[in-house]
């Protein structure tokens, strides 16, 4: 299971999300140099602040409070001393209703992260 928290442009607007998802980790290269795995996530995200003509005007993207989470990584570990390596990679995002309610514009989020594990 994970969980996404965040805001994917203006909060007044838009609000924060969270998203709660399950994923699985598969491994592409395993060993010792510069192992790489990918994992994929399905799950529901909540918190947007939906379009109203009357209360939210501004929001012409998302027209209802739960939405579609998918998530794509693929990232390539360094190995460390310690039992630590340090990992590059691309995350994938995607949120959207599915068109259940109107105005359904879909969001695509492309990021880069490091980190140490």
């Amino acid at each position: 299971m994970g969980l996404y928290y965040g805001n994917i442009g203006n909060p007044e607007v838009l609000n924060n999300l969270f998203a709660l998802y399950s994923f699985f980790d598969v491994p592409l290269i395993s060993g010792r140099l510069l192992p790489s795995h990918t994992q994929i996530a399905l799950g529901m995200v909540a918190g947007f602040n939906p379009f109203h003509p009357t209360y939210n005007p501004l929001n012409l993207a998302i027209g209802n409070r739960g939405n579609v989470f998918f998530y794509y990584n693929f990232n390539v570990g360094i190995p460390l001393p310690d039992r630590l390596r340090w990992v590059h990679g691309a995350n994938f995002t995607h949120f959207s209703n599915g068109v259940l309610t109107l105005p359904n514009t879909v969001f695509y989020l492309l990021d880069y992260f490091t980190s140490l594990q």
